[in-house]
């Protein structure tokens, strides 16, 4: 993939891949705890940081859920301020490393050793973090990767071309990367960026279309507002249909 893709696997975390390239289970707790938040939802991601950096000002209500959260993460105890952030490594080492070092010790004898001796033997976790770093996929980024099919654009068009920018402004993280994987087929930047064309569509037939095997996204130019794009765009991310192949 890394041949191909010109980057690192995009679905495995730092702590994951540490742990195939160098065939331990220790993993900084920085680095667990990052990853880690990354993978569990965004409520309980709220949940934890508040707990993490504030834990006496948990309700009766969030410190429950804590203990439900660490009950279906096999962590059998009751949460503390003064052990939280130790039993919560504990936590993500669990799912990140431990669950699946079966099947990390296959990928791993799946590596040639060239490629090991070459490549990801140099790697470490400062290096590795850079990488998927700089594949993160930022608004600033994403902006800098489209560009339109014609150079002058008619005035609707320089509308709608302003709504997209705006909407790509505006977006969290989750959606940027459901952005890219409608656009592109990949939640990671494109190498070759992102053309935007125009069309006419209207009323029902009015969307967005992408095409993936070119990085082409068609937008309408009829829309009312900023907001109406907006929306229309996020009901199209949301939706399972919108990332279905079609002909049409």
């Amino acid at each position: 993939m890394c041949q191909l893709n010109h980057c690192v696997p995009p679905r495995f975390c730092r702590s994951t891949l540490l742990s195939i390239v160098f065939n331990t289970s220790v993993i900084d707790s920085r680095t667990l705890l990052d990853d880690f938040m990354l993978h569990v939802t965004v409520p309980e991601r709220t949940l934890l940081q508040k707990a993490l950096n504030s834990f006496e000002k948990l309700s009766i209500s969030e410190k429950s859920d804590l203990l439900t959260f660490y009950s279906v993460n096999g962590m059998h105890t009751v949460p503390s301020a003064k052990d939280f952030r130790e039993q919560l490594v504990l936590v993500a080492q669990n799912e990140l490393v431990i669950k699946p070092m079966f099947l990390n010790c296959f990928i791993r004898q799946a590596i040639p050793e060239s490629h090991m001796r070459a490549f990801w033997s140099q790697l470490d976790t400062d290096l590795i973090s850079y990488l998927y770093w700089q594949e993160m996929p930022t608004a600033d980024r994403v902006l800098q990767c489209i560009t339109t099919s014609e150079k002058d654009l008619k005035p609707e068009e320089e509308v709608a071309y302003y709504y997209l920018r705006d909407f790509i402004k505006s977006v969290d993280q989750d959606e940027m990367s459901k952005f890219l994987h409608f656009v592109t087929g990949s939640p990671l930047l494109p190498n070759d960026g992102i053309t935007i064309v125009f069309n006419r569509l209207c009323g029902s037939l009015r969307r967005p279309i992408a095409h993936t095997c070119s990085n082409t996204l068609e937008i309408p130019v009829s829309y009312a507002s900023v907001q109406d794009f907006k929306r229309e765009m996020k009901s199209i991310l949301n939706s399972e249909n919108a990332f279905i192949m079609t002909m049409i």
